[in-house]
């Protein structure tokens, strides 16, 4: 039996900063009924590889949030763009209430290890901030959750989770997502592959972008149209400074 769903979008022109109405998009049950009362939540994951631009930008740390000082983490840039056109991703869904909440800001997730597990410190307004700006928060963040000084605010809240296997080593993956969050787009490890240019076989440094989508949410037309966004972002970053 389908949950009954509203969607509440902040940033409106509502005094509170939200507004309701029904939602009308899902195609999907919210779950099923299973013995016991367990529900299935439809997680679906994307894959795209990815072929980051030549001129030395091929290194992972540059192309996620993992950058060193200096130098701007384009995935967290290219979400908080891609985002404009894909709202249903930057949302959180309250399963109890069956209310999904989409959001104008963009509080970015950073998947981080630390000694003790791992934490999600929260990039706050992505979108109105520069890729510098944003690049010298992640660096404080990561190093504020690896020192275990991270405050509690600094540790919720996400709208959508950036993840990254690419410096152990991982060429692809099925990220979780990090609920109440609808979407997580991971990025992995850059390699020489083989790729078709211009009928002939070359070496080209290659990445493969995994994403995983709450499908009660997100329906997969909608999810695939994001992944494409992020690709030529990724592979693309002069759009970032295209208005």
């Amino acid at each position: 039996m389908a949950s009954v769903i509203h969607v509440a979008t902040t940033g409106s022109d509502a005094a509170d900063g939200s507004a309701s109405s029904p939602f009308r998009t899902i195609n999907h049950a919210a779950g099923h009924a299973l013995p016991g009362d367990t529900v299935v939540v439809h997680e679906g994951v994307y894959r795209e590889w990815v072929c980051p631009p030549r001129g030395g930008l091929s290194d992972v740390r540059r192309i996620t949030y993992q950058a060193a000082p200096g130098e701007h983490p384009r995935a967290g840039d290219s979400i908080a763009l891609a985002v404009r056109d894909f709202p249903q991703v930057n949302a959180r869904f309250d399963d109890e209430a069956g209310v999904l909440t989409q959001h104008a800001e963009v509080h970015l997730g950073i998947a981080t290890q630390t000694d003790g597990g791992l934490m999600v410190p929260v990039l706050r307004d992505a979108q109105a901030h520069d890729l510098w700006a944003n690049a010298a928060e992640v660096v404080r963040l990561a190093e504020a959750a690896r020192s275990g000084k991270a405050v509690r605010d600094e540790l919720s809240g996400s709208t959508i989770t950036l993840t990254s296997l690419g410096r152990l080593g991982g060429i692809m993956s099925t990220p979780v997502i990090n609920h109440p969050e609808v979407a997580i787009v991971g990025v992995n490890r850059i390699a020489l592959r083989p790729m078709i240019r211009n009928g002939a076989v070359v070496a080209r440094p290659m990445m493969n972008l995994s994403s995983s989508f709450d499908h009660r949410v997100v329906d997969g037309a909608v999810a695939a149209a994001f992944v494409q966004a992020l690709r030529e972002l990724l592979e693309q970053p002069a759009l970032l400074f295209v208005e």
